[in-house]
Formats: structure tokens, C-alpha cells, sequence
């Protein structure tokens, strides 16, 4: 006996009429539940970076005072003809007491924060179109 002969005399199923609604409703809820997942994660992921920018802009800044970058930049506002004359070795000066770790930091901080504010908006009018 052939198989599709086993399926000829099966009679066709008609589904019911709630079952496009249900399936339906069920994408729906999935859908809400995972964007309010992502929702919660941006929060703690903003709330965390937001946090940390504190002691991070801290320690930025103590490093620009202790390396002297403070110094050569009270230069523009002070003496704009030595920087005029001796621009390249005042440049250099700049590259060199710049304290690269700490302002990599807190723009890395920074970035978090932007990101997630960003990820959190996003899943915001998700949740608010779908419902």
C-alpha cells in the first residue's frame, strides 16, 4: 500500500476560528515578555555604567592633574605665542603627558552608557507599539 493512499481517504481538517487569534496572541505575549527581558538588561546595563562613570571621571581627571596635560593646557588660554612658535613641540608634549588608559576608560564608560540608553529607548517603543 502507497502512503499517500493512506492520506487520500483521511478527511480534510478545518482548524477553528480562534486558533489564528490564539496563535496570534501567543506571538504577541512572546514577543512583549522578550522585548521587557531586554528592557530589564539595558536598565541594569545603564544603571551600572552610569554608575561607574563616577570613579572612572574621577580617576581621569587626577590623572590629567598628576601627568601635567593640565599645565600645557592652561598654555592655550595663557600664552598663545609660545604655542604659535613652538606648535610642534607643543603638540608633541600634549601626545606625550596625555594618559591614554584613563581616557580610554571612560570613553569605553561613556560608550556603555550611550549604548544602552540607546538599546533601552529602542526596546521602550517596542513595548509601546505592541501593546
Amino acid at each position: 500500500m502507497n502512503p499517500q493512499d493512506l492520506f487520500k481517504n483521511l478527511g480534510q481538517v478545518e482548524p477553528t476560528e480562534q486558533l489564528l487569534a490564539s496563535v496570534l496572541l501567543t506571538i504577541k505575549q512572546k514577543n512583549i515578555n522578550l522585548a521587557k527581558r531586554k528592557l530589564l538588561f539595558q536598565g541594569l546595563l545603564l544603571a551600572v555604567s552610569g554608575l561607574a562613570l563616577f570613579p572612572v571621571s574621577g580617576y581621569l581627571l587626577n590623572e590629567i592633574k598628576q601627568s601635567g596635560l593640565s599645565q600645557y593646557l592652561s598654555l592655550l588660554f595663557s600664552d598663545w605665542s609660545v604655542i604659535r612658535t613652538y606648535w610642534q613641540v607643543f603638540v608633541f608634549s600634549l601626545a606625550e603627558t596625555l594618559p591614554l588608559v584613563s581616557l580610554t576608560a571612560t570613553l569605553a564608560v561613556v560608550f556603555i552608557f550611550f549604548n544602552a540608553l540607546r538599546q533601552a529607548v529602542a526596546e521602550a517603543k517596542i513595548i509601546h507599539l505592541i501593546n
